[in-house]
């Protein structure tokens, strides 16, 4: 299982992270990632950052010990916000890159595994804060949600797997490897997908929203 290429906004994740853990915040860099993934999917055409500010940071959303401190912490919401828009655009969405050794050792591959399955998790929370569920997409979208739940239940049975076992043999940790990284690259394309079904269902909406008459200037 090589190691996840690194992308555009793979220093600002491991900054926010930096800077989330200084402030106590509830995520970390990752999961904060992963919720902006959501919420990029999402069919609401007002959802944006800002109303994830109290998930990632907390109810009272403290962003930092003093104006300049809170501009930066903002800062780095906005750019990865802004790369991961890009990433959106381009059709190149992945989950967040991580170091491994090669082969990766057996305590990595809990991590990653862990790793994955709580990227979904927030990855989903961010669809919910749109108010989205696997009915806002269309029928292609409810397969698509359905596929989505079944990687996610192949995810958590290595997960599970791996946190039991106390050792593996190689060819277990190759089997484990190539398994978690082949349901990563299946939940990249379904996620992609989603996404395209959702800026789909923004643009059906926003057209139909102009092309209603103004009720004003009758008057």
């Amino acid at each position: 299982m090589p190691p996840s290429p690194r992308r555009d906004d793979d220093d600002v994740v491991e900054q926010l992270d930096d800077r989330l853990r200084a402030l106590g915040a509830p995520l970390r860099g990752f999961e904060a990632r992963a919720l902006f993934m959501g919420a990029l999917t999402s069919t609401s055409p007002t959802l944006g950052p800002q109303e994830l500010l109290p998930i990632i940071f907390g109810k009272s959303i403290f962003l930092g010990e003093d104006e300049e401190d809170a501009r930066a912490t903002l800062g780095l919401v906005m750019l990865l916000w802004n790369g991961l828009n890009d990433e959106r655009r381009n059709g190149a969405i992945r989950f967040s890159a991580v170091s491994m050794s090669s082969p990766p050792t057996h305590e990595q591959l809990r991590e990653i595994s862990m790793r994955r399955s709580a990227e979904l998790m927030w990855y989903l929370r961010g669809l919910a804060a749109g108010g989205d569920d696997e009915t806002s997409f269309g029928e292609r979208g409810e397969r698509v949600f359905g596929d989505i739940d079944l990687g996610a239940q192949a995810l958590g049975r290595w997960t599970k797997h791996l946190a039991q076992a106390e050792t593996l043999e190689p060819h277990e940790e190759r089997e484990a490897a190539l398994r978690i990284q082949e349901i990563t690259a299946a939940l990249e394309r379904l996620v992609a997908e989603l996404m395209r079904l959702g800026d789909r269902v923004r643009a059906d909406a926003l057209g139909k929203a102009a092309a209603r008459p103004s009720s004003r200037g009758h008057g």
